[in-house]
């Protein structure tokens, strides 16, 4: 009997390194720890086993950073081109507006106004506006602007007021010159009313 015992004690010893895992033939031994890795892949795939994290490159810290870098910098250039634009390039961008008007009792009024729409400020600037009838007669003494206007300011000039008929047909005689953001601006420009019309709009680009 305590030779039989002898012998199991021996055999229960001999499985026992099998069952950890240990004292197992190299070769035995991988193709164990194959049979796992195909068993753990398997419940992956069935959703048994645990949660596989998959790094996503393009949600990277990296690339996350650099995006938001380019968003700033497009919110940055979409404010800054316009307020450059309309504040630090040099920009000489100037108009002529006059209004003819016809009142009651024959009255009738030219008025008109400088707009400096640029960044810099126009100087030396002359403008005049005479306005004659159809047979060349002036209507009154023509209004002349003398002076300088500031960037994105605007300046009256004195009205041109005279009584006539309001159906004749009269001619607007603009003549101009002014230095901006570095350059000499000068033309002349001619407008013809309608004796249908009553109130009328003319507008002068100066600096095209």
């Amino acid at each position: 009997m305590a030779g039989a015992d002898q012998e199991d004690s021996r055999a229960a010893d001999d499985i026992a390194p099998i069952v950890a895992g240990v004292g197992l033939d190299p070769e035995v031994q991988q193709m164990v720890e194959e049979e796992e890795t195909k068993r753990k892949r398997q419940e992956t795939a069935e959703g048994r086993g645990g949660q596989v994290v998959v790094y996503d490159p393009g949600t990277g810290p990296t690339v996350g950073r650099i995006r938001r870098i380019v968003i700033i910098i497009f919110i940055l250039a979409i404010i800054l081109i316009p307020v450059l634009y309309l504040v630090a390039i040099p920009r000489a961008d100037a108009e002529l507006i006059i209004k003819y008007n016809e009142g009651i009792m024959g009255g009738i009024n030219v008025d008109a106004r400088i707009d400096n729409h640029g960044t810099r400020t126009m100087t030396d600037v002359t403008v005049t506006i005479l306005v004659q009838d159809s047979t060349d007669v002036r209507m009154a003494d023509p209004t002349v602007f003398d002076g300088r206007v500031s960037a994105h300011n605007e300046a009256p000039m004195d009205a041109i007021s005279f009584s006539a008929s309001q159906w004749e047909t009269y001619h607007i005689f603009v003549e101009y010159t002014f230095d901006c953001a570095g350059k000499t601006y000068q033309g002349s420009e001619h407008y013809v009313t309608e004796g249908e019309g009553m109130n009328m709009w003319f507008y002068l680009d100066m600096t095209a």
